[in-house]
């Protein structure tokens, strides 16, 4: 009898350790490895289903950048082929040269352009956030506009540094093309210009980005005076995207997930070593201690249905590991 107590006991105190054990492991493992498992959640998502949870990148027969939408199918984004351009030319690689040139190429081929503007459109309608075909990216011209710049330092060719002018001034609020509005002392460049006026993070800022390499790279004074407006607009608007110390995507209250979320970091401190200044410090910072929070803790604070069933779910498979791994134990102990 006394026996069969202890063993009870012995067993629901083993039971318990397992569940803490793999608790702590599952915290460490997502910690370190939360976006890299949720990359292979979607490629597995894919190759079951035959199509991605969002999106995934892809290229059509000429070799040009695709991205495959659960939602929109196959599409050209310009955005991307604008950002695999930039890649290009940054790297050593055997092809990245040709890339870069069939990259920039496209690009313009499917570019509008007058005397003084220039604008790459995306031929494909997004109604979650009440874009319709054609419609144009801050951030896609902002990109756009570096990249052909690059070809202009490639080439010598002066068509392309005035192709690169003329995106740039499609971000001047004064363009009127609906890119950038100015207000107060500051000017809000929109990722996606709809008539609901979305404030998307990541994309504010990496316009800020583009601008300042341009700046940087040409002298540039319009690219110089559209940063310094920017960044006095990001730094009034930034305590609106704290929700308890993790960041939302945009206006809308949507909360950022982990990737974003440390997207959001990097670029506010690669913009507070642009431009030092205290508040961009002060939540990047705060941003960072909360991203690294134990993730019960994050998962109170930040409760993304998606993000605590998927947590849920790798628990699930550490405790079943655990209690696999003490029943061999404990074969090869009364084997002994």
């Amino acid at each position: 009898m006394i026996k069969s107590v202890r063993t009870r006991k012995l067993g629901i105190g083993t039971g318990l350790l397992v569940l803490l054990l793999s608790l702590i492991a599952n915290c460490l493992i997502w910690d370190v490895g939360e976006v890299k498992l949720l990359e292979l959640g979607s490629a597995a998502i894919r190759i079951v289903t035959g199509a991605p949870v969002i999106q995934a990148g892809g290229e059509d027969s000429q070799g040009i950048p695709v991205q495959i939408y659960r939602e929109h199918g196959t599409v050209y984004n310009p955005l991307f082929i604008a950002r695999d351009a930039q890649s290009a030319a940054g790297s050593s690689a055997p092809e990245a040269g040709k890339d870069f040139i069939s990259y920039s190429d496209w690009l313009y081929s499917h570019a509008t352009e007058n005397d003084s503007l220039l604008l790459v459109s995306y031929r494909f309608d997004y109604p979650e956030l009440g874009m319709r075909d054609p419609w144009t990216s801050a951030l896609a011209q902002a990109v756009i506009m570096n990249v052909f710049h690059l070809r202009y330092e490639a080439s010598g060719d002066s068509l392309w540094q005035i192709r690169s002018r003329k995106a740039l001034k499609s971000l001047d609020p004064a363009s009127g093309t609906g890119l950038a509005s100015r207000g107060g002392d500051g000017v809000w460049f929109w990722e996606y210009p709809s008539k609901d006026s979305i404030r998307v993070l990541n994309g504010m800022m990496g316009i800020l980005l583009e601008l300042d390499r341009y700046g940087r790279a040409t002298g540039n004074e319009l690219a110089k005076s559209l940063f310094k407006d920017g960044f006095a607009a990001l730094r009034r608007e930034l305590p609106a995207f704290d929700r308890h110390g993790y960041s939302l995507y945009d206006s809308r209250g949507v909360l950022a997930g982990r990737m974003y979320h440390q997207k959001h970091i990097s670029q506010l401190k690669a913009l507070n070593s642009i431009n030092p200044d205290p508040v961009l410090a002060r939540y990047a910072k705060r941003w960072q201690v909360h991203d690294h929070l134990p993730l019960p803790w994050q998962l109170i604070l930040n409760p993304r249905p998606k993000r605590v069933l998927a947590f849920g779910f790798t628990w699930l498979i550490l405790i079943l590991l655990g209690f696999l791994v003490l029943n061999l134990l404990r074969r090869r102990f009364r084997q002994n």
